[in-house]
């Protein structure tokens, strides 16, 4: 099995077609489990939805979103929670792009 899922038979030139046929069909539950662990690996990641209760991760930890009423910034992290006005929600990603990527009111970048 290759990195992107290709199946690859390497066998010497004068290898009859019926052995490598032979050899493939044995070996058929080994390549769909194969192929259903590189599913599960490469699966795309869901996108967030900013809504309460939504994770989101800092430095290896997971924060659950809190959607408040008002806040003087759209994005902080305060007493183990995400913040974001409620107003903000709509451009959640966009503000958390920029709060990860060191725009953070009162923090020296």
């Amino acid at each position: 099995m290759d990195r992107d899922g290709a199946l690859i038979l390497s066998a010497p030139p004068d290898a009859e077609d019926a052995t490598l046929r032979d050899v493939v069909s044995r070996k058929r539950q080994w390549v769909y489990r194969q192929l259903a662990r590189l599913d599960l690996l490469y699966r795309p990641a869901r996108p967030k939805e900013f809504v309460d209760g939504e994770g989101l991760s800092d430095l290896g930890r997971s924060y659950r979103l809190r959607l408040v009423p008002e806040s003087d910034c759209p994005v902080k992290l305060q007493s183990g929670r995400f913040l974001m006005p409620e107003g903000a929600a709509d451009q959640g990603r966009q503000h958390t792009i920029q709060w990860y990527s060191g725009a953070r009111p009162g923090v020296a970048i």
